[in-house]
């Protein structure tokens, strides 16, 4: 079986949250009871510089399905702002759409801001994650890293509209609501619960999410976690994709 499922089409497929917004996804189908889903980063989209297609593809070569999706007001999912709540909705949707598909066994990946989401929705029956870059740890200032014609904005409108270049939509708009949420994430509240084998892999030149974020999460996670520091790497991995998408297979398949 191991290679014959890389040729099966990669599927767009779409389903609802509990908002009925529609969420837009590609599926990368297998022949087992096994499955992940990946969860992208803030204000990206599923196929941001190909990290999840290529991933998909790798684990669909193992015998692994996968389930890439972009939350609601990203990529070609229906309009929204974008808060973190909104994305945990979004995230139990995807994973009740591939448990409907018959995957059974079901492991969670996400990256940067999807990292938190993958943990924030953590149950007893996710057998494990993996978490590329997570943001894990309050943001003191979130208003840090805007300009100030968005925080503007921010305080005229209550929301901020962020113009994309590389995207399939142009905006994206970022709810008020982020900001407190964002400021709200406690790590210790956030990962102590969590008793499935994580995945943690972050680059020790990472300019967003500092290695010590990371460093600091393993106290909380079990003896069956592992934390990868990848030399040089930065934040948006495309200088080592192949060691980030190597890594995460052989966690899914020990894990699932």
């Amino acid at each position: 079986m191991r290679g014959q499922n890389f040729m099966t089409p990669i599927k767009k497929i779409s389903f609802t949250n509990s908002r009925n917004i529609s969420l837009v996804g590609s599926f990368f189908d297998a022949a087992s009871d096994r499955g992940v889903v990946m969860a992208h980063g803030f204000y990206g989209d599923r196929t941001r510089h190909g990290r999840f297609d290529a991933l998909g593809s790798a684990l669909q070569n193992r015998d692994i399905a996968a389930l890439s999706f972009d939350f609601s007001g990203c990529g070609e999912s229906g309009d929204d702002t974008i808060d973190i709540e909104k994305e945990v909705d979004d995230m139990h949707a995807a994973i009740a759409w591939l448990r409907a598909q018959g995957k059974t066994r079901i492991g969670l990946l996400g990256y940067s801001l999807g990292a938190l989401i993958a943990a924030r929705v953590w149950s007893e029956d996710i057998r494990c994650l993996v978490l590329w870059a997570p943001v894990s740890r309050t943001k003191n200032d979130p208003r840090k890293g805007f300009s100030q014609e968005e925080l503007a904005e921010l305080d005229a409108k209550g929301y901020i509209t962020k113009h994309l270049r590389s995207s399939s939509r142009s905006t994206v708009v970022i709810d008020k609501d982020y900001l407190p949420q964002r400021k709200a994430v406690d790590q210790k509240t956030l990962l102590e619960n969590i008793t499935s084998p994580v995945l943690i892999m972050h680059g020790d030149a990472d300019e967003k999410q500092s290695i010590e974020n990371s460093i600091s999460a393993m106290q909380y996670l079990n003896q069956n976690s592992k934390l990868e520091i990848i030399k040089g790497g930065k934040h948006d991995l495309t200088a080592h994709m192949k060691q980030y998408i190597d890594l995460s297979v052989g966690w899914f398949i020990r894990h699932l």
